[in-house]
Protein backbone atom coordinates (compact mmCIF):
# COMPACT_ATOMS: atom_id res chain seq x y z
CA UNK A 1 0.00 0.00 0.00
CA UNK A 2 1.32 3.60 -0.94
CA UNK A 3 2.02 6.29 2.27
CA UNK A 4 -0.96 8.09 -0.03
CA UNK A 5 -3.63 5.74 0.43
CA UNK A 6 -2.64 5.31 4.48
CA UNK A 7 -2.78 8.86 5.36
CA UNK A 8 -6.17 9.16 3.29
CA UNK A 9 -7.36 6.44 5.45
CA UNK A 10 -5.93 7.47 8.24
CA UNK A 11 -7.64 10.67 7.67
CA UNK A 12 -10.81 9.00 7.16
CA UNK A 13 -10.76 7.40 10.37
CA UNK A 14 -9.56 10.66 12.04
CA UNK A 15 -12.57 12.11 10.12
CA UNK A 16 -10.47 14.92 9.10
CA UNK A 17 -11.08 16.15 5.26
CA UNK A 18 -7.93 16.37 3.99
CA UNK A 19 -7.34 17.90 -0.15
CA UNK A 20 -4.65 16.94 -2.54
CA UNK A 21 -2.14 19.21 -1.33
CA UNK A 22 -2.33 17.96 2.13
CA UNK A 23 -2.81 14.58 1.12
CA UNK A 24 0.68 15.21 -1.01
CA UNK A 25 2.40 16.73 2.23
CA UNK A 26 1.14 14.83 5.07
CA UNK A 27 2.44 11.46 2.45
CA UNK A 28 5.58 13.01 1.98
CA UNK A 29 6.51 13.66 5.80
CA UNK A 30 5.44 10.39 6.90
CA UNK A 31 7.61 8.92 4.08
CA UNK A 32 10.30 11.16 5.24
CA UNK A 33 9.61 10.12 9.25
CA UNK A 34 9.52 6.22 8.35
CA UNK A 35 13.15 6.81 6.39
CA UNK A 36 14.78 8.38 9.54
CA UNK A 37 13.30 5.27 11.47
CA UNK A 38 14.80 2.90 9.57
CA UNK A 39 18.14 5.12 10.26
CA UNK A 40 17.61 5.01 13.79
CA UNK A 41 17.54 0.85 13.33
CA UNK A 42 20.83 0.80 11.97
CA UNK A 43 22.60 2.62 14.91
CA UNK A 44 24.53 0.36 16.96
CA UNK A 45 24.18 0.52 20.16
CA UNK A 46 26.69 -2.21 21.58
CA UNK A 47 29.17 0.05 22.78
CA UNK A 48 25.98 2.52 24.66
CA UNK A 49 25.79 1.91 28.25
CA UNK A 50 22.18 1.74 29.82
CA UNK A 51 21.13 5.06 32.04
CA UNK A 52 20.42 3.99 35.89
CA UNK A 53 17.81 5.77 37.80
CA UNK A 54 19.78 8.72 39.94
CA UNK A 55 17.10 9.33 42.28
CA UNK A 56 16.72 6.17 44.71
CA UNK A 57 13.25 5.29 45.42
CA UNK A 58 13.46 6.06 48.96
CA UNK A 59 13.55 10.00 48.57
CA UNK A 60 10.10 10.67 47.55
CA UNK A 61 7.25 12.15 50.35
CA UNK A 62 4.82 9.44 51.58
CA UNK A 63 1.71 10.12 49.45
CA UNK A 64 -0.70 11.11 52.17
CA UNK A 65 -4.47 12.07 51.06
CA UNK A 66 -5.00 15.70 52.79
CA UNK A 67 -8.33 17.45 52.53
CA UNK A 68 -8.47 20.65 50.33
CA UNK A 69 -9.66 23.77 51.45
CA UNK A 70 -9.68 25.00 48.00
CA UNK A 71 -13.44 25.74 46.21
CA UNK A 72 -12.97 23.59 43.22
CA UNK A 73 -16.24 24.01 41.86
CA UNK A 74 -16.19 27.76 42.40
CA UNK A 75 -14.07 27.82 38.90
CA UNK A 76 -16.15 25.31 37.06
CA UNK A 77 -18.96 26.52 34.61
CA UNK A 78 -21.51 24.19 34.72
CA UNK A 79 -22.52 22.42 37.99
CA UNK A 80 -24.67 20.17 39.58
CA UNK A 81 -25.21 20.00 43.34
CA UNK A 82 -21.24 19.06 44.60
CA UNK A 83 -20.77 17.22 40.56
CA UNK A 84 -19.11 18.91 37.32
CA UNK A 85 -21.63 18.01 34.35
CA UNK A 86 -20.13 17.59 31.25
CA UNK A 87 -21.04 17.01 27.84
CA UNK A 88 -23.07 13.63 27.30
CA UNK A 89 -20.26 11.62 24.72
CA UNK A 90 -21.83 8.71 23.94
Amino acid sequence: MDSKAEVKHLAWLARIELDDNALEVYSRQIEQIISYFDVLDNISLEDVQILQRSVPYTNFRDDIPTQSNDNVLSVVKNTKDRFVRAPKMV
